[in-house]
């Protein structure tokens, strides 16, 4: 299959060809649209587990949400939760980047009809399947310029005719006798490919020119990558000679140009790490968060999702950054990339990730906002964990982690009915919290005591069912409540003096066409028990009973 230019024309990624096509480390429970899958590579990589199924919840992007406003969007957009957004990384589980072959044999290929003679040359065209090799596909432009490092010492050269004849001889004349001897001997004769291009190969070494870089080396491991991925009909001309960074690793800047503008790619080549390229998008915000320095150098290519709505690469650190059309580019990284990974990644529900990763204001978590209303964050504590959808919003509402609810201590949970869908909390005061929702009952907050008491009693499997309120404060001040849907009305009430006390049913009806807590009764001083022929409860005031053979409820006074 003829490949088509690497950073082609600007256009939408779902109509891109493939591009390297390896998945990246992915590895939870989440609701909304799958992702997708990665292509498929010829390379060793992982494929990403399948996701668990999660809450209800009108789909959004990360980090919007529908009770609250959301917190933390990406990188500061907020004062909210936004820490600097830096880390980045994936999905698989404990980071199961793939990476690719590190260089490319070089094969000779009889040179086109453009070429001068008849003689042989580097392919310039990636020999990959494009649904298992080394193929890419277009992507967006970005704007990129060489980074101001070091660069090889060499020689200037004359200016050359508007068609770049002699050029590339002219500077291989004007080098010194070590970069001469780097270079080593000619092979073959030199290739014009258009007015604006030609090329000549030497036994080491590839010297390109072109009307708007004059003429660029390109030398070794970089040169086998940059030919294997389709040379100048790919990546664009070499815009730069090579350079190093300051741990003296080579790499050559690249760039397409069309009518649509300039995009830049660059190709790296590391001792641990290998050489790589990464593209465009990724190698803008790649060097925005601190390149290698933070992220460590890339241990893939750039490679398109199987959705083919991203484009990623994986890097040293643990991490990994996605690039989608809508949501940009961001980085994942650490527990977090892994958990995300463990849900599916890109082939699971909680979609790509909408901000970087950011530390919370409390120094304890980090978090990424994913696409699907969906988010992970992550303490040494509570380990990496995912809220989504409907409780997602209601934990923005009472203030994200730094509300009464705390981080999460669970993924979505499934209520053993099958309908209903919860996750735990860390809350405060070492009291647990919990946010429960239904399709009849939405999303509500459990919280202290009471959470406590509705866990000991089953949560939304036992007596109690779904809550129908957040937690809220009675009249006097002195206690809390919630109420629920159980045993057709149900309600836990706390106060101070008595704990927190479940009442349902017709004894619940009682109470309430008395005036709740306000009545002579007070408070419930325990939950209801089983007397002789019935059941009751008793009150700081007294005690309502059920008879079950009349059906009769009578309140006493102690």
């Amino acid at each position: 299959m003829q490949v088509k230019n690497l950073v082609g024309h600007a256009v939408a990624l779902s109509t891109a060809a493939a591009l390297v096509t390896a998945a990246p480390a992915a590895a939870g429970n989440a609701e909304q649209n799958d992702s997708g899958n990665q292509q498929p590579s010829s390379t060793s990589s992982q494929q990403p587990a399948p996701s668990s199924d999660s809450s209800e919840s009108t789909t959004e992007k990360a980090p919007e949400t529908t009770e609250n406003t959301t917190e933390q969007d990406a990188a500061e957009e907020t004062s909210t939760e936004e820490s600097t957004e830096t880390g980045a990384a994936q999905e698989d589980t404990t980071e199961e980047s793939s990476s690719e072959q590190d260089s490319a044999e070089r094969s000779p290929e009889p040179t086109g009809e453009e070429s001068t003679g008849s003689t042989t040359s580097r392919s310039t065209a990636s020999t990959g399947d494009p649904l298992r090799g080394p193929v890419y596909g277009e992507i967006p432009k970005t704007p990129g310029s060489a980074d101001a490092e070091q660069q090889r010492s060499l020689e200037s050269y004359e200016a050359a005719p508007a068609d770049g004849e002699g050029a590339i001889q002219d500077r291989y004349e004007g080098l010194d006798q070590q970069t001469k001897e780097r270079v080593g001997q000619q092979e073959g004769d030199e290739v014009v490919v258009s007015d604006s291009l030609r090329y000549q190969d030497y036994s080491n070494a590839r010297f390109y020119w072109s009307q708007q870089y004059g003429v660029k080396i390109v030398f070794g491991a970089v040169l086998d990558k940059y030919i294997q991925l389709g040379g100048h009909e790919s990546l664009g001309v070499p815009s730069t000679d090579e350079l190093t960074t300051g741990d003296e690793t080579a790499y050559n800047e690249f760039v397409y140009s069309d009518a649509n503008g300039d995009t830049t790619s660059a190709i790296y080549d590391h001792s641990a790490a290998g050489t790589h390229a990464i593209l465009g998008p990724m190698l803008e915000k790649w060097r925005s968060v601190g390149g290698a320095d933070e992220l460590g150098y890339p241990i893939s290519d750039t490679y398109l999702t199987y959705d083919q709505r991203a484009t990623f690469n994986n890097f040293q650190n643990d991490a990994t950054i996605f690039w989608t059309g809508n949501a940009g580019a961001h980085v994942l990284r650490d527990e977090v990339r892994d958990k995300w990974g463990l849900t599916g990644g890109p082939n699971g529900p909680l979609g790509y990730p909408t901000t970087d990763q950011g530390i919370t204001p409390d120094g304890k978590g980090k978090y990424n906002h994913f696409e699907n209303n969906a988010s992970i964050y992550w303490t040494a504590e509570t380990n990496a964990h995912v809220v989504r959808g409907a409780i997602r919003d209601k934990w923005s509402a009472t203030g994200w982690e730094r509300g009464p609810m705390g981080y999460p201590t669970s993924d979505e949970i499934t209520a053993g009915d099958k309908v209903g869908k919860y996750n735990t909390f860390t809350g405060t005061d070492g009291l647990p919290a919990g946010i429960v929702w239904s399709p009849e009952t939405k999303a509500h907050t459990v919280q202290g005591w009471i959470a406590q008491r509705y866990t000991n009693l089953g949560g939304p499997n036992g007596v109690l069912g779904y809550p129908t309120t957040d937690e809220r404060s009675t009249p006097d001040g002195r206690g809390y409540y919630n109420h629920f849907n159980g045993a057709g009305g149900a309600s836990i009430y706390w106060t101070r003096g008595t704990g927190a006390r479940e009442i349902y049913g017709g004894i619940r009806d009682h109470w309430a066409s008395m005036g709740w807590e306000k009545s002579y009764l007070g408070y419930p001083t325990t939950g209801e028990f089983d007397i002789e022929g019935g059941r009751r409860n008793h009150f700081e005031g007294g005690h309502i009973s059920f008879y079950l053979d009349s059906g009769q409820i009578v309140d006493r006074r102690w």
